[in-house]
């Protein structure tokens, strides 16, 4: 294992209604298949279903294997009961061969971006436990690669 991870957490509160504040970085990761240049995390969250939740994860230069994405950003903003996920992702890796018959694949826009965004939240079980998520997907997005994916 090899590089350098930072973070900085503040927890309040006792099991099981804790809410979290914090940040992490990491760089020059290493660890088996797992390789990342740079990741930055913030969040705000809490564990119960209507605490705020706001969160943002950036990797640049991740790779697991042969899978390689040049950068991702991950958001979060709402409550546990009602929140947005959006992912958005740039990747050096050829769409699938079959894909050119549904959008060609131009030489000089290699690679590939994706973007998905849902909206949702959990759902409460017995004993404040969650019992599930439910949500909607409002935009799943692949292409080939025209530049940076969108933050």
């Amino acid at each position: 294992m090899a590089g350098s991870l930072t973070a900085k957490l503040d927890a309040q509160g006792r099991w099981p209604a804790l809410s979290t504040r914090g940040e992490a970085s990491a760089s020059g990761v290493k660890a088996g298949a797992l390789q990342l240049r740079s990741g930055r995390a913030q969040w705000q969250a809490g564990t119960a279903l209507d605490a705020p939740v706001e969160a943002t994860v950036e990797l640049g230069e991740l790779a697991v294997g042969p899978a390689r994405i040049q950068a991702a950003v991950l958001r979060a903003q709402g409550s546990g009961r009602a929140h947005r996920v959006e992912l958005t992702a740039r990747s050096n890796a050829r769409p699938p061969a079959w894909a050119e018959a549904l959008q060609p694949i131009s030489a000089d826009k290699p690679g590939a971006q994706a973007r998905v965004v849902a909206q949702g939240g959990f759902v409460a079980g017995a004993a404040s436990a969650v019992a599930g998520w439910r949500g909607t997907l409002l935009q799943l997005d692949a292409r080939p690669g025209e530049g940076e994916a969108a933050g």
